[in-house]
């Protein structure tokens, strides 16, 4: 079996045309964008509760992305970046939430803590600083207490180890066709309570914001001293996402009917997530077209 291999603009590029005219439902695992969270802030926008949207913050602080460190995502080869891997979700769906198509992009991304001159190939069994180093299973489970038997095991591979070329945290600042602005980051080495992933919209009349780790859209009213928040109770698997997208593929297998979640959808954040590391590596803005 063949490892896969990471996207390029070329292949991209071919699949945009092969699918140009393509008549057959397809469905691209962006649960996400299918979320209670993300349709009930939709449809708030929709509602004018905020005004139009001005302006966007969007964040995702990861607590377990040490595992683009040690599993195979550290694999540049198969994986192309954390671009690629994790922003191709928060920006398919935030870009569903506006409406609009981004048009351009600046970012910067680096590795600044899991970074370091170990071996490649080493492991946390073969290591002479495990019982002192915070990454390694002997930590994991003693000193912070988690009960993860993937990050416990004793061959996992070493997070500081040199010729690892995926960023630690990334920033981007993007444009929309109607001029909105907005900015996404991400941050691999947060831990525990650090955690958040969602975006905050900013319009004339009040702000709308949401967090998946606290189940929670809360709108922020401008012009009158009110806060109103709406809890969403359970939500496994992508905050109620992938019970959505699963009811699309069958959808579409019985009945033919198109995804909320097509391909388009996932040629368009694959695009912006090229663009997003061509622009890391030419620190210049560039346009977001095929």
């Amino acid at each position: 079996m063949k490892k896969p291999v990471a996207i390029t603009m070329e292949q991209l590029k071919k699949a945009g045309q092969s699918f140009k005219n393509f008549k057959q439902p397809t469905v691209v695992s962006f649960p996400l964008r299918l979320s209670p969270l993300v349709t009930r802030t939709k449809e708030m926008i929709k509602e004018g509760l905020i005004g139009t949207v001005e302006n966007f913050d969007g964040f995702n602080d990861v607590p377990y992305g040490d595992c683009y460190f040690y599993l195979f995502y550290r694999n540049w080869e198969q994986v192309g970046g954390l671009w690629l891997q994790k922003a191709t979700h928060d920006l398919d769906y935030i870009t569903y939430i506006l409406g609009q198509k981004p048009v351009t992009i600046a970012a910067m991304n680096s590795q600044r803590v899991y970074t370091g001159n170990k071996p490649y190939e080493l492991t946390c069994d073969k290591c002479k600083i495990a019982e002192d180093c915070m990454e390694s299973p002997h930590n994991m489970f003693y000193a912070r207490r988690l009960q993860d038997a993937e990050r416990q095991k004793r061959d996992k591979l070493c997070v500081f180890s040199k010729g690892i070329k995926n960023e630690d945290s990334g920033s981007a600042l993007l444009e929309y066709e109607n001029g909105l602005q907005g900015v996404y980051h991400q941050n691999f080495f947060v831990k525990n309570k650090a955690a958040r992933r969602g975006v905050r919209l900013y319009g004339y009349k009040g702000t709308i914001e949401f967090d998946w780790y606290t189940g929670e859209v809360k709108l922020f009213y401008h012009h009158k001293n009110a806060v109103e928040t709406l809890k969403f109770e359970g939500g496994d698997g992508h905050g109620g996402g992938d019970e959505e997208l699963g009811i699309d593929f069958l959808m579409a297998i019985r009945d033919g009917k198109k995804s909320r979640s097509d391909i388009k959808a996932g040629i368009l954040s694959a695009l912006i997530c090229l663009k997003a590391r061509e622009s890391c590596e030419t620190r210049k803005f560039v346009k977001i077209k095929l």
